[in-house]
């Protein structure tokens, strides 16, 4: 029976979209009513290799999945977000979510010795943009899942499975309504777009869009220090904004240089948006309540939760040789500080 059995046939069972069917048998988000009415017509109906799956599923229960980063995750809002997704997802499959912070290279040995002592069987990393440490964290021979990585001008073959926010083509889509909308004709980047793979992207977005209509690159509009110190000193970073040449709009790495650049610009009696636009990324609950209120870009952090959860399940239970990239898609949240364009 389980060779005549189709998607079109369970579609046809549940009274719902082929397209949601298929979503819901390849780890695609969907809600979770939909996921199990899916997974119990695709088991009754024996559909391919489904009674095998529903087994590894009930294997997972009592795993334990290491999420490692080398900050603490908990000083920083965005995170908090994404991880109460992870553990609710975690929890459905009775997977036991365990933390480390690993701070470099020389404390390697000891992150070994308490994935040997635990019985580690999966591996996340969050705010982990060190290329050495990817390198070791690699070499463990387990499955692994990346929110965001590093970014590199040498080496850019990520081949380990990796979940993104849509970067490139959200700020690139807002940069091209602030233009065509908004009479922006200049754009500078406000953080170090090394820092990692998102910052990168979220720069060649607003690059892009600036290439698309023919407005001329200034590296005089950027502020791109390469440290933290100017991003987390509002003295600071006033400094470097009034040596640089004011463009008609920042689009900031996040919302937290968005935040500290907003108030950059109060010391230096830079009027927002009247003078200059100002835009981050992420949709914090700092963008609703700051003066101006912060034009953003949302970041489901719900969604990009359960596509980490996902994506690590299923290398656990099906490892693969191809890594594959992930996109949670983004959508602006235009508010005072882009005049609500």
């Amino acid at each position: 029976m389980s060779d005549t059995i189709k998607i079109s046939d369970i579609a046809e069972k549940l009274g719902i979209s082929r397209n949601t069917v298929s979503k819901a048998l390849n780890g695609k988000y969907v809600p979770e009513k939909t996921k199990i009415a899916v997974l119990n017509a695709a088991s009754e109906l024996g559909y391919k290799n489904f009674p095998k799956m529903r087994d590894s599923y009930a294997a997972l229960a009592n795993k334990k999945i290491l999420l490692l980063s080398t900050k603490m995750l908990m000083n920083i809002p965005f995170h908090i977000y994404v991880l109460k997704s992870i553990e609710a997802e975690l929890s459905k499959l009775n997977v036991s979510l365990l933390r480390y912070t690993l701070s470099s290279s020389a404390h390697f040995e000891n992150l070994k010795n308490y994935i040997n002592k635990f019985k580690v069987d999966g591996i996340m990393c969050m705010e982990f943009f060190d290329v050495d440490l990817i390198q070791q964290v690699k070499s463990l021979n387990l499955p692994i899942v990346f929110m965001d990585t590093a970014f590199s001008d040498v080496d850019s073959n990520y081949n380990y499975d990796i979940v993104m926010m849509e970067n490139i083509h959200s700020v690139k889509s807002y940069c091209l309504k602030l233009i065509d909308e908004g009479g922006c004709r200049s754009f500078g980047f406000v953080g170090y777009y090394k820092n990692c793979l998102s910052f990168y992207e979220r720069y060649l977005g607003m690059r892009d869009a600036m290439f698309l209509r023919d407005i001329p690159y200034d590296p005089a509009n950027n502020i791109l220090a390469d440290n933290a110190l100017p991003y987390n000193n509002i003295e600071k970073l006033s400094g470097l904004i009034s040596k640089a040449t004011l463009p008609d709009c920042f689009i900031c790495a996040n919302d937290y240089i968005a935040l500290l650049t907003l108030e950059a610009l109060k010391v230096l009696d830079i009027s927002v948006p009247e003078k200059i636009k100002v835009v981050g990324f992420e949709n914090s609950s700092g963008s609703k309540y700051s003066t101006p209120t912060l034009s953003t870009i949302n970041v489901d952090k719900t969604a990009l939760g359960k596509e980490l959860v996902q994506t690590l399940i299923n290398q656990m239970l099906s490892p693969s040789k191809h890594p594959k990239f992930s996109y949670i898609n983004c959508k602006p949240v235009p508010r005072e500080s882009t005049n609500y364009i």
